[in-house]
């Protein structure tokens, strides 16, 4: 392998570290209060009772920790109206002064929770179709919405959402122009080597002296694990070798030991019953014909 294609391979390991850093960041993001006051400015409600429970200012549907009531006229006021309005002391609604809120019992809290709205707003989202109360909307926001939109962790200006992930930082994903236009712009690459923020195309080239001592250091580990894995092997073939030679023997020693013992019993046979000639010696003969007569009648 060429210089040039060691640092195209660092170049592309540091690429995509920092893809997979900006991605979890998305993956990871956790749903700010913010997040769901935008969220829910875009269900639509189909409860006719959550019509009692909008602001009497902006007529938004604001989420339980956001509501705020007259102690007066019990009318109901979201918190960001209550902070941006320049209300004198008295209630915009009944005139009462002085002007005093309180918050919404546990009753109005769980009938605003349990306010029905036409599913997820997201387009992409595939809870969109499904009726969701407003209690358990917001825990599909904070948990497994992957259609909500929020911004982009480098602060480019741009929406993105868990789904969009790829293709807000992919560039092998561009398909159209529409998906060029949803990149993020301020995207970069870190050198993990020396820790500057390049662009792709300054990382694809670019050739610090640390990252070279990184590339220099990977190849010396690379050539120590193979000469690691061939001593392992050496000595495997070794074992295999041994093995081979010990079984080869013990082969030879069970069949010397069969031998031996084959002659050892015909040895012991001949003290006993004497030679083949001995017994054809005992009656005379030079051989002994099992089919001639002995002289004695037969009965």
């Amino acid at each position: 392998m060429s210089n040039k294609d060691l640092l195209k391979q660092r170049s592309q390991q540091d690429f995509q570290e920092s893809l997979d850093k900006y991605q979890k960041q998305i993956e990871g993001h956790l749903t700010t209060e913010l997040d769901i006051k935008e969220a829910l400015n875009l269900v639509k409600i189909i409860d006719n009772t959550g019509l009692n429970y909008t602001c009497s200012m902006c007529k938004c549907l604001h989420y339980v920790p956001q509501t705020l009531a007259c102690i007066v006229c019990q009318r109901r006021f979201c918190h960001d109206c209550i902070q941006s309005k320049e209300l004198k002391e008295e209630c915009p609604q009944c005139l009462a002064k002085p002007f005093k809120l309180r918050k919404l019992s546990d009753f109005e809290q769980q009938i605003i929770n349990s306010i029905q709205t036409e599913g997820c707003p997201f387009p992409s989202c595939k809870f969109r179709a499904k009726i969701l109360c407003q209690d358990s909307f917001i825990q599909h926001l904070k948990e497994d919405c992957e259609g909500a939109l929020f911004q982009c962790p480098l602060n480019c200006n741009m929406l993105v959402s868990k789904q969009s992930k790829d293709t807000h930082f992919k560039r092998d994903a561009i398909k159209s122009i529409v998906q060029a236009s949803q990149m993020c712009p301020n995207f970069l690459v870190t050198c993990t080597s020396c820790n500057e923020d390049l662009s792709e195309a300054e990382n694809s080239s670019h050739g610090c002296s640390k990252r070279w001592e990184v590339i220099a250091q990977t190849l010396h580990d690379e050539v120590q694990n193979l000469q690691k894995q061939l001593q392992s092997s050496k000595n495997q073939i070794r074992k295999l070798e041994l093995d081979a030679l010990s079984y080869r023997a013990k082969e030879q020693s069970e069949t010397y030991e069969s031998n031996s013992q084959e002659l050892y019993y015909e040895e012991v046979s001949k003290d006993q019953y004497g030679s083949e000639s001995s017994i054809y010696n005992r009656y005379g003969r030079s051989s002994y014909d099992p089919n001639e007569s002995d002289g004695y009648p037969d009965y």
